[in-house]
């Protein structure tokens, strides 16, 4: 649609309409978030919560993206350590524990 001009009537209207993708404070939802890294990097996205996970060993995985008030951030093994990369930390990455993921 943006191929026509991003000042085409079409384009214009598309944009006026809401949107379910993304709230009006910019957070986008998982649904967005799902499709761009199974699109681009062949990850898929599951809930912790979901069965198939309940009685997984979750310290097993490289990462995870998480949600806490509106706010998106990621949790990331690296070299065996586990870091809480959220933007909001003013320290930096900080270190987690296998605990902390449970």
């Amino acid at each position: 649609m943006a191929a026509q001009g991003v000042d085409s009537k079409d384009f214009l209207s598309y944009l006026g309409q809401d949107s379910n993708n993304v709230a009006d404070d910019g957070n986008y939802s998982i649904q967005v978030l799902s499709k761009g890294l199974q699109d681009k990097f062949k990850l898929f996205i599951e809930s912790v919560d979901a069965k198939i996970n309940l009685h997984e060993d979750l310290s097993s995985e490289t990462g995870f993206i998480c949600n806490s008030s509106s706010h998106w951030f990621s949790i990331r093994k690296v070299n065996n350590v586990w870091y809480n990369l959220n933007s909001t930390n003013r320290e930096g990455p900080e270190v987690v524990s296998d605990f902390y993921l449970r």
